[in-house]
């Protein structure tokens, strides 16, 4: 199949979304000698959840306004970007190709049509395997370690348009956390972006393949705030991959202790051959400022050395004695385990 795509000349891209990647195709863009583009973007009260948590590391995030400013690109900032004001703003900007970054809205029809079809999405898996999001978490609670993307079109679907550019490696760390995952796959997302704007250079078509759906899989969106709550039956090795799949840059698995929430990034469990009794599950036996607290799980120890409290990083020995248990409570583990949170309300 082939999609053909106005000359370089004559194409001007409207980006939707927000975050790093979509600052880094604006400058792409301009370098390469396109027009400059505009932005479609969530309203700049709900950035705030991401900056909270991102803004400290130029490898994970840079703030759209400001690149917009520097870069003296139009910015619209609307709660739809399926709405009439979306829909006008793109009609009078003269705009004929799009780029969705993290869109918060998935595109519609009207949208779709009024840019012919050219609407496009880089999507970090394999598509169309782990369409949906919360991508990264997902593979460190499965104990994958590929680092892949995917530039494809965008249809009514949920990432199911048909392919343009795929690629994939492995992470070579040991025990991955989430920003490990995010700083490989912007730097991958890159040498796509790259690829995929060499390529319109060249051509003026696109070879695109359909996604075969008997092959796709689908996951939710994870927010740690309201899903990351620690499940103590669960076995020790699920614990630490638990704790993992929503530590840096996520705000940290939580769970509580005499009655105070408190959130654990890191975590080290050690095996042993005496199984504990599930009344057991989640009692510190042992503190040591050197050497962590020891919390005992249904099938060994785990070693948590900090955690965060009333918004400070502490030791746990400074908080924890041998007389205290982490607990959660059960009906915040069930909204934990069937929640779905909606991006606009997680700011």
């Amino acid at each position: 199949m082939i999609l053909n795509i106005p000359n370089k000349k004559d194409l001007k891209f409207v980006l939707f979304g927000h975050g790093h990647n979509i600052c880094y195709f604006a400058k792409l863009l301009i370098k390469n000698g396109f027009k400059k583009p505009v932005i479609i973007t969530h309203p700049r009260k709900d950035h705030e959840r991401d900056r909270r948590l991102l803004n400290s590391n130029k490898k994970l995030y840079e703030y759209v306004f400001d690149v917009a400013k520097d870069l003296k690109i139009k910015v619209l900032e609307t709660n739809s970007a399926n709405n009439k004001k979306a829909l006008k703003f793109i009609q009078t900007q003269r705009c004929n190709v799009g780029f969705s970054f993290s869109c918060r809205s998935i595109l519609k029809k009207e949208i779709i049509n009024q840019l012919s079809g050219r609407i496009f999405n880089i999507h970090p898996s394999l598509l169309p395997k782990e369409r949906g999001g919360g991508t990264f978490s997902w593979r460190i609670l499965q104990s994958k370690k590929n680092i892949s993307g995917t530039i494809h079109i965008i249809n009514e679907g949920i990432d199911e348009g048909a392919i343009i550019i795929q690629k994939e490696k492995k992470l070579n760390i040991s025990k991955p956390k989430p920003v490990n995952f995010m700083i490989e796959t912007n730097y991958l997302f890159k040498k796509l972006l790259n690829d995929f704007l060499n390529n319109i250079n060249k051509n003026n078509s696109i070879k695109i393949n359909k996604q075969k759906n008997s092959e796709s899989s689908y996951l939710p969106r994870l927010y740690a705030e309201v899903n990351g709550a620690i499940n103590w039956s669960m076995s020790g090795n699920e614990i630490e991959k638990f704790i993992r799949a929503f530590s840096h840059p996520y705000s940290g698995a939580f769970t509580h202790v005499r009655g105070e929430k408190v959130y654990i990034y890191d975590a080290k469990f050690i095996k042993t051959k005496k199984k504990n009794h599930p009344f057991m599950t989640g009692r510190i036996i042992s503190t040591s400022k050197i050497y962590g607290s020891k919390v005992l799980v249904k099938d060994g120890i785990l070693i948590i050395k900090t955690l965060r409290y009333r918004n400070k990083m502490i030791n746990t020995s400074d908080f924890l004695s041998v007389v205290d248990m982490f607990s959660t409570p059960m009906d915040i583990i069930y909204k934990s385990t069937t929640s779905v949170v909606k991006v606009s309300k997680m700011t």
